[in-house]
C-alpha cells in the first residue's frame, strides 16, 4: 500500500477536450483526505485465494489494535465462475479481471477480515486524484506535457497505443502488473492494462450538480 497525502484538485474534463463525454464535466474542485492505495492492481494470485476460500482457516487472531474485527465466515464469497475468468490472458502476476463491483467490494471485506486491517475500493475522486498527480487539463491524464508521445507509448499498456505484443489471437490482452514504470505517487498501471473499480455508483448528472471551478 502507498500513502497518499490529501489535497484539492480540479476533477473532470473541460468542454474543449477532444472525445469528452457530456457526463465528464463541468470541471469542479474536490478535496480528498489522505488515504492509502494499492501499489499494484490486484493479481489473480491474490484474488483466487478469495474465490477458493481455502485459507479462511488461517484468519489471524483478533486483537484490540485491529481496525476490523469480523469473522471471515460472515463475509459473502464470490460466485463460482462458469468459465475460466482470465480468458487465457494470464494468471501468475497478471491482474484479476471480469469480476463485478460487488465481488471486488467483497474481496476487500474478506481481506479486511483476514488481516484485521481495513481495505475498501477507492472513491472516484480518490482514484482521479492519485492518477493525476497534480496534472490538470490533459486529455489523457497519464500524459505529462514534457514527455514526448513516444515515451508515453513505451510506458503504458493500452489499446490507444497498440504494439504487437498487446494482442493475442487478435484480441487485446493484459500485462503482468508492474511491467511499466510507476507514475507520480509510485502507483503502477494507473493508466492502461485494466479498468479499475471505484466505490461510487454512476449518476449521469452528478458533475453537473457539483460546484463549478473558476
Amino acid at each position: 500500500m502507498v500513502s497518499i497525502k490529501g489535497g484539492e484538485f480540479k476533477m473532470g474534463s473541460p468542454n474543449y477536450e477532444k472525445n469528452r463525454m457530456a457526463d465528464e464535466g463541468p470541471v469542479h474542485k474536490v478535496y480528498v483526505d489522505s488515504f492509502w492505495m494499492g501499489k499494484f492492481e490486484i493479481t489473480w494470485n491474490l484474488y483466487n485465494l478469495f474465490v477458493s476460500r481455502e485459507i479462511d482457516q488461517y484468519q489471524r487472531s483478533k486483537s484490540n489494535s485491529d481496525e476490523v474485527s469480523i469473522d471471515v465466515d460472515a463475509v459473502t464469497g464470490a460466485t463460482t465462475p462458469y468459465v475460466e475468468m482470465s480468458f487465457g490472458m494470464g494468471v501468475d502476476d497478471f491482474p484479476a479481471i471480469s469480476m463485478t463491483q460487488l465481488a471486488a467490494s467483497k474481496f476487500c471485506e474478506w481481506l479486511s477480515a483476514m488481516t484485521g486491517n481495513f481495505y475498501r475500493l477507492p472513491t472516484e475522486a480518490e482514484w482521479e486524484y492519485a492518477s493525476r498527480v497534480g496534472l490538470e487539463g490533459n486529455e489523457y491524464i497519464w500524459v505529462d506535457e514534457q514527455e514526448p508521445e513516444g515515451k508515453v507509448m513505451a510506458n503504458i499498456w493500452h489499446g490507444r497505443f497498440p504494439r504487437e505484443n498487446t494482442k493475442k489471437d487478435g484480441y487485446y490482452t493484459t500485462a503482468p502488473v508492474g511491467k511499466f514504470p510507476p507514475k507520480g505517487y509510485g502507483l503502477f498501471d494507473m493508466a492502461g492494462n485494466v479498468g479499475e473499480w471505484c466505490s461510487d455508483w454512476y449518476m449521469p448528472n452528478y458533475y453537473r450538480n457539483s460546484p463549478v471551478s473558476n
